[in-house]
């Protein structure tokens, strides 16, 4: 009887053709394609998500930060990350260009070690080429958004078409060590953002459902690792959430009597430029130039660590 294999289940090694990774990123693009079919500007979903989700990465984020902030050199970085993300957000740099490079990189770089394992000499190629394709998904999908909207929509197709064949000819060499079912599991998100490119043929997809995304996206993907270190570690994640959840809902808008919408809007919209520009600090989901930049910056002049300190004070003076 010939062997017939479903891309959803195992290869003939017997390893799942979709990982963790892979499906929980399809789960939360059709989830937000569902939303998309009740609310196609789903504001108030992404904002309250949003005040769940910074202070969340801040709480995990913590122990990144503070480490940062003991090295002089790190620290420089951090400072500087934020000093850009509060530098963009009064200049209004458009946040759905700010957005889309966090997105584009999450997307990328939380598969490079999966890309460098299947790909080896080949992975920075691919690794490039998923950088392009993802971008063109993105901006083909929103080109009906300032400031895309500043080209005609047949150039942002052109764009598109050339991010495709760059991508294959990434992937080209490999086609022989790699099936063609192990591709499209490994980039199963990119086939499935097509749904989004295809639905913005007719309808204006709104920015927010990219937010929506990376929120979900970002709420179920620590849950496996937290497993992996123990119940009380998922406990407490789970336990974070009934605490924020509520708050977030009591401070907003929508509880009759609390923060006018505007403020809780603005508030949003900062913390969104903030958590970005902080991510280039703390994440390693992104270049290896930027973590060079912002994580591992040129040394302090010798003049500054040269500055003199003031010895702690004895426990017993305290």
């Amino acid at each position: 009887m010939a062997f017939r294999l479903s891309p959803f289940g195992r290869d003939p090694s017997g390893n799942r053709m979709l990982s963790n990774h892979s499906l929980i990123r399809l789960a939360c693009l059709f989830g937000v394609i569902a939303l998309w079919r009740f609310d196609p500007t789903p504001g108030y979903v992404v904002l309250l998500a949003g005040y769940v989700h910074y202070p969340l990465s801040f709480f995990y984020a913590w122990r990144k930060i503070k480490a940062s902030l003991t090295d002089p050199r790190k620290g420089l970085g951090t400072l500087s990350a934020i000093a850009v993300g509060i530098g963009l957000f009064w200049l209004k740099f458009p946040l759905i260009i700010f957005f889309g490079i966090h997105h584009v990189f999450n997307e990328v770089y939380l598969l490079k070690r999966e890309i460098c394992k299947q790909f080896g000499d080949n992975a920075g190629r691919v690794t490039t080429g998923a950088l392009v394709i993802n971008a063109a998904l993105y901006c083909v999908t929103l080109r009906r958004a300032f400031p895309f909207s500043c080209l005609p929509h047949r150039m942002w197709w052109l764009v598109l078409a050339l991010a495709a064949i760059y991508f294959i000819s990434c992937l080209w060499p490999s086609r022989k060590r790699i099936p063609v079912r192990r591709l499209a599991a490994l980039f199963s998100f990119e086939l499935g953002s097509l749904a989004f490119v295809v639905l913005s043929c007719r309808y204006n997809i709104s920015f927010y459902l990219f937010i929506v995304y990376h929120f979900f996206f970002w709420s179920l993907y620590p849950i496996s690792s937290l497993r992996q270190r123990g119940g009380k570690q998922l406990a407490i994640y789970l336990g974070l959430h009934a605490v924020i959840v509520p708050i977030a809902w009591y401070i907003s808008p929508y509880c009759p009597g609390h923060m006018p919408y505007q403020s809780y809007y603005d508030a949003f919209i900062l913390m969104s430029y903030l958590h970005i520009a902080s991510s280039f600090a703390l994440s390693n989901a992104q270049p290896e130039w930027m973590n060079k930049l912002f994580q591992n910056p040129s040394p302090v002049p010798a003049a500054v660590q040269a500055l003199p300190v003031a010895p702690p004070t004895p426990v017993a003076a305290r």
